[in-house]
């Protein structure tokens, strides 16, 4: 095999050296296609022959054959030694250099490049002898940097011994040379050196820049430019000390162009440049920035982004943008270049920057508000990117009047295409930042859309407005009032034939089809369909079409002869459109005008089949929201197989349909599903919604006859006795709705009395006494139920005495004149029934009314649940607590500040610990009466986070945790206040930390842990809620998740997680911390189990090192962070080891298949 491929090559070699330039071609382009087959190798003489030939082919009078030969290079590097690399590269650039033909310096280049681009990175000899010969000589400068940067930029960090004479002897003198291109070339050098060259090579070229600036004055340029492309590079591997040292010597530089009054254009480029090296630091070292650094800043922005020496706007009329400034044109003019990079820094400090005092942001909005008279277009746009940065960031800040007079006058009198799209987007921010804020301008607001709806305006201003319309529609729902104005223009746009204006028009005619009167209605009709029936309509045309046409149908449009209704019909016989067109009929469904769906049904019911879920979905809800008397059975034959334990959130649709079919044939219907009902009864995860949903549907059926209890009932009892404790419950409830319903409970109750000595249907019998204990008073028979179910509390199942528990609980909410004393008094008679009687005086206050407990009730309840919110077993404290909070809720007028008043007489830990645990039960997600009275106490119960108790620390911010999660509005004022001693808590106590003897051996116990646990899952709460998330200093919390990476497992975890929110949340501040982030991410990697580890240690140790892959997965999505060389050392540790790697790669395939899965949903829902 080796002496044929040696043939071949030598055959190929003679044809290269023929005198026709159709042999040579033909046979360079067979040794390409040949050196491209991976299985080629190359024996030592082939190796030379082929290198020699190329090597003369680039000299070649026939430029396709250099060409060629040019490109046989790439595949020919990964198939010869280093010595024949050597040769190519020595010969290459000996040519780029000293041959006089420029032709052949230009091929030369061309090779190196290619020869660079393809060299593997574990040549790094070839790539340091190519780099030693580029930068010895002076010729050929522009193309040999070009190549050095590449260089740098692909083997930088392998390339270290060469680093200093490599910036020394070549790049840094370049810097001053008189070629702009030179200089540009040399920069981008020194920036790709920066990320990966010593630290001490970094700061002594900082610190000669530096020097360089102070001395350089006017000709500061080169330097002011190179520092930036530093911190643009490498900024995150800056200190703190030196990024200190840029921002005074920016500024210094700036204000000194700014005191000259320098009108000429290298001073204003001077200016630009200093900006522009600002706008860096902001953006990648924020968090080394002081306040008075930043606030040097803005004012030196505020001042930069008003210079125009050349422009006088004196004589402009104050309401009126002059036409004059949009022509005027001055080609020496560069001060617009000073005014935009102001512009930019100004944004870079709004969005990088923890927000400035209300009156430090009300003068920058004043500052960039003033300047939308700006007569660069370029500039006036990045000044609508900064305000628009500011209005998101701090909307209370924007004087809404004075913001529209401004709007007004740019959308009004002004040409520009560019400068009308970001006055709207303004306006369009402006609506979502301060909902209702454009009430009283709404009729110019229509005027002004309507006009930049027209059709001889330009598509992409078209859209912006279409946007705009639609977000100002949904924060101002009194739009529809002056609608009238728009609707021709919306008519337009939606026949236009630019498919995306014709889309969006569709989708703002969609919605406002509701508040439109019937001439307006039936445009829209009439438009929809003309848009679905056009033949080689756009797909996303299409789907608006038919979601415009069922919107105008269920907003009452006229349909003559059912036309339009047969279109949306036809329409779910495309597998494209089947989707949008089952949404668009479940909106006419809904409708209060009738029209007859029921033609659908064929369709509707083979697509229940699909394994499209999205589309399984959508239809089961079209079904839902359309009455079908006629078909009940029929459907209910169909559906019956969607009920199951596998998606739980299908079932409850399903489940809700079986109830509304129930209402027409409820025999046929309870036939056909009553066997899946019972089979999804018996399963473990059945809960909430579907539970609710199941039982919701077994009541109508048998309200409607189609059960029959007398056969069902023991089946339910029989097929208790296998099941879990959460299916047992779920039998119980919905036996006791049933038998409640009938009124059978009576007969049902004595036979359940029996059970209660069966060891194997105990459990049930007390679960289904207490369901209808809850529903109906069983005062007859409560007597002999009380002394049953108090005998439980004596058992030896634990199982037995929480279900008695629970059945006396709920018996006690029709009998609370009886049972509530009675439970009382046996815990003040029986202390070792504690938690069980508790446990029951829970599930009373938990089902109970609000009347129920009013008055001496609620005294009562409170006065005996303080006796026992001391004691010391943590459980009936936990039961304690829930039932406080339980009565805040019900009474919170009074027992809230009750609560408040408990916690300032100073009690003991316990009771403190069970006061702070009431008042997280008393914050729920939804909103609540108490949610008025929080505000006043909350601070109170968040000072305990300084309490010396650890238990009372950890519950305080479990509190946190809760009020973060369900009212963030209510803690954001305290947040600036609790985070320090948040942060506290996630540091180490050495205290804390005991030694255990377990026989031989020492077993080291953190009692700490929990509560570090508890401060970073709040911490992970504070991320996900916009609202909190904005008050955060983000280098300071980083900081923190920084030191969870050195944590155990379980804090490690978190921090992985919350690295992974982090990333995408703000990128620059991780990427300044990467190079530490990546050394614990390694140390976590690379660790190893001890080989007497259990399978439980090493399955923990296997999760964490998935997480942290996870986390190395998510840092992959901030920009430009594979060139970071601390991240390019840890791929390469990666890809190195084969362990690691296959892990990475599953973790990158899952996480892959996730996003595809949500993306494809949400393209699905949004269509």
């Amino acid at each position: 095999m080796a002496g044929h491929v040696s043939y071949q090559i030598s055959y190929l070699l003679d044809k290269m050296n023929s005198a026709d330039k159709d042999f040579r071609y033909m046979a360079t382009t067979d040794l390409m296609a040949e050196l491209q087959n991976d299985a080629l190798k190359l024996d030592d003489n082939s190796e030379r022959g082929v290198v020699r030939m190329l090597l003369k082919l680039l000299r070649d009078k026939n430029a396709e054959v250099q060409n060629l030969a040019v490109k046989c290079l790439g595949p020919l590097v990964s198939k010869v030694r280093d010595s024949q690399l050597e040769a190519i590269s020595e010969a290459l650039c000996s040519d780029l250099h000293t041959s006089p033909d420029e032709h052949l310096r230009d091929v030369s280049s061309m090779a190196l490049k290619t020869l660079i681009g393809q060299l593997p990175k574990t040549h790094v000899g070839a790539a340091g002898s190519i780099l030693s010969r580029l930068t010895a000589a002076e010729a050929a400068q522009l193309e040999a940097l070009d190549m050095v940067g590449e260089l740098l930029a692909i083997f930088g960090p392998s390339l270290t011994n060469y680093h200093s004479r490599t910036l020394w002897n070549y790049l840094f003198p370049l810097l001053t040379n008189d070629r702009p291109a030179l200089r540009k070339r040399a920069i981008l050098a020194i920036g790709y050196l920066v990320q990966c060259c010593a630290p001490e090579l970094l700061a002594a070229l900082l610190d000669k820049l530096l020097e360089a600036l102070r001395n350089a004055n006017m000709q500061a340029r080169p330097y002011v430019l190179c520092v930036g492309a530093i911190v643009r590079q490498a900024g995150h591997r800056l200190n703190i000390t030196q990024t200190r040292r840029l921002v005074p010597c920016f500024t210094s530089l700036a204000i000194s162009c700014e005191s000259s009054n320098g009108e000429s254009s290298e001073e204003d480029e001077l200016r630009e440049c200093c900006l522009q090296g600002l706008e860096a630091v902001v953006r990648r070292c924020p968090a080394h920035l002081t306040n008075s650094n930043v606030l040097d800043i803005v004012r030196l922005a505020i001042v930069a982004l008003s210079h125009d020496p050349n422009y006088s706007y004196a004589d402009d009329d104050e309401d009126d943008v002059s036409d004059e400034s949009e022509d005027y044109s001055d080609d020496d003019d560069v001060s617009w270049k000073v005014r935009r990079a102001a512009a930019r820094l100004l944004e870079a400090v709004i969005t990088c920057r923890p927000p400035l005092d209300n009156s430090q942001n009300m003068q920058l909005a004043d500052a960039l508000l003033d300047r939308f008279k700006e007569r660069e277009e370029s500039v006036k746009t990045d000044v609508f990117a900064a305000f628009l940065a500011l209005l998101k960031r701090c909307p209370s800040c924007v004087k809404v009047d004075i913001v529209w007079k401004e709007l007004m006058r740019q959308l009004v009198k002004t040409r520009s295409v560019k400068t009308r799209q970001g006055a709207l987007s303004v306006l369009a921010q402006l609506s979502i930042a301060l909902p209702g804020s454009l009430s009283s301008h709404l009729s110019a607001v229509t005027s002004v859309l309507a006009t930049s709806l027209a059709a001889d305006i330009p598509a992409p201003l078209r859209l912006t407005a279409l946007s705009c319309l639609h977000q100002i529609f949904l924060t101002h729902k009194d739009l529809n009032k002056h609608l009238q104005l728009l609707l021709p223009a919306l008519v337009a746009g939606a026949k236009d034939k630019f498919y995306k204006v014709a889309a969006e028009s569709l989708t703002v005619l969609s919605e406002f089809a509701d508040g439109l009167p019937d001439e307006m209605l039936n445009k829209q009709l009439a438009t929809a369909s003309e848009r679905l029936t056009a033949t080689g309509e756009d797909q996303e045309v299409r789907e608006r079409a038919i979601l415009c046409l069922g919107s105008a149908l269920a907003a009452g449009a006229h349909d003559i002869n059912g036309n339009a209704l047969g279109l949306l019909l036809a329409r779910l016989n495309n597998e494209m459109t089947r989707l949008v067109a089952v949404r668009a009929l479940t909106k006419v469904a809904l409708s209060s005008h009738q029209h007859d769906i029921s033609r659908a049904l064929p369709a509707l019911l083979t697509f229940l089949r699909k394994t499209e879920r999205s589309l399984r979905v959508a239809t089961l809800e079209c079904l839902l929201a359309y009455t079908w008397p006629q078909s009940a059975a029929e459907i209910a034959k169909a559906v019956s197989g969607l009920i199951s334990e596998n998606d739980l959130s299908i079932s409850q649709l399903t489940l809700r349909l079986v109830a509304n079919l129930a209402r027409h044939d409820s025999q046929a219907v309870g036939e056909a599903v009553l066997p899946s009902l019972l089979s999804l009864l018996k399963s473990h995860v059945l809960q909430g919604a579907a539970l609710d949903a199941l039982q919701s549907a077994l009541e109508t059926l048998n309200s409607c006859g189609g059960l029959n209890l007398n056969t069902l009932l023991p089946v339910f009892v029989e097929m208790s006795t296998d099941l879990s404790k959460s299916a047992q419950a779920a039998v119980s409830r919905c036996m006791a709705a049933l038998v409640v319903a009938s009124n059978m409970h009576a007969v049902v109750v004595k036979d359940l009395i029996q059970f209660l000595s069966r060891g194997e249907r105990q459990i049930f019998a007390l679960l289904t006494l207490g369901e209808i204990g809850r529903r109906v008073s069983l005062a007859n028979e409560q007597p002999m139920l009380t002394n049953e179910i108090t005998e439980c509390f004596s058992n030896q199942s634990e199982d037995i005495k929480t279900a008695a528990a629970y059945a006396l609980g709920c018996m006690s909410v029709q009998c609370f004149d009886v049972l509530l004393p009675f439970i009382l008094s046996e815990l003040d008679n029986s202390p070792k029934r504690q938690f069980v009687l508790l446990l029951a005086l829970k599930e009373a206050i938990s089902a109970a009314d609000n009347d129920a407990l009013r008055g001496a009730y609620e005294t009562q309840l409170w006065n005996s649940l303080l006796l026992y919110s001391d004691v010391s077993e943590e459980g009936c404290r936990t039961l304690v607590s829930e039932c406080l909070g339980k009565l805040t809720l019900l009474s919170p007028e009074h027992c809230l500040y009750a609560l408040r008043t408990l916690l300032q007489q100073s009690p003991g830990p316990l009771r403190k610990s069970t006061l702070v645990s009431a008042l997280k039960f008393a914050i729920t997600d939804k909103p609540h009466p108490v949610d008025k009275d929080l505000p006043q106490v909350l601070s109170d119960f968040l000072a305990l986070l300084s309490d010396s108790d650890l238990n009372v620390r950890r519950n305080t911010l479990i509190t946190i945790n809760c009020a973060a999660h369900n009212k963030p509005l209510l803690l954001a004022p305290l947040i600036n206040n609790t985070l320090p001693a948040l942060y506290a808590q996630t540091e180490e106590d050495k205290k804390l930390i005991r030694e255990v003897e377990m026989g031989p051996f020492k077993h080291t116990i953190d009692d700490g842990l929990d509560i570090r646990k508890t401060a970073y899952e709040c911490m992970y709460t504070l991320l996900e809620r916009d609202v909190l998330l904005a008050q955060i200093d983000i280098f300071e919390f980083l900081s923190h998740v920084l030191n969870a990476l050195r944590d155990q497992h379980d804090v490690k975890m978190l921090a992985y997680l919350m690295l992974i929110k982090l990333a995408s949340l703000a990128p620059a501040a991780v990427q300044q911390q990467l190079s530490r982030i990546l050394d614990h991410i390694k140390a976590t990697v690379t660790s190893k189990v001890k080989n007497s580890a259990v399978k439980q240690e090493q399955d923990k140790q296997d999760e964490l090192k998935r997480s942290a892959f996870r986390a190395v997965h998510g840092l992959l999505r901030i920009p430009d962070v594979e060139r970071n060389p601390a991240m390019l050392d840890f791929l390469a540790l990666v890809r190195s080891t084969s362990e690691y790697s296959v892990v990475f790669d599953n973790v990158r395939s899952g996480e892959a298949s996730t996003q595809s899965i949500y993306t494809h949903d949400s393209a699905m829902d949004t269509s």
